[in-house]
């Protein structure tokens, strides 16, 4: 059995570079017991690097402001797709 792995992937979002930190699992076949499942990842961070007040770059992890319904699965889907490459 496959076991998944944490990676990084950055993504250019409206011109701003995130960088995804992400747990890859690789999916499981179809037995006769059990379904299966299709490959997927989930996503642990989405940083972005930015100036804090004093002007020192920081590393934020903006993950709780997401729009869970529509960029989670977007950023998914191309976590995937590279993978694939």
């Amino acid at each position: 059995m496959k076991h998944g792995f944490k990676n990084t992937y950055t993504i250019d979002i409206d011109g701003s570079d995130f960088e995804l930190h992400y747990t890859y699992e690789p999916g499981e076949r179809e037995t006769r017991m059990d379904p299966g499942c299709d490959p997927f990842v989930v996503i642990d961070k989405v940083m972005i690097n930015t100036e804090d007040h004093n002007g020192n770059l920081v590393w934020v992890n903006v993950a709780p402001f997401i729009d869970v319904e529509m960029d989670y699965d977007w950023m998914c889907e191309k976590i995937l797709e590279s993978l694939k490459e």
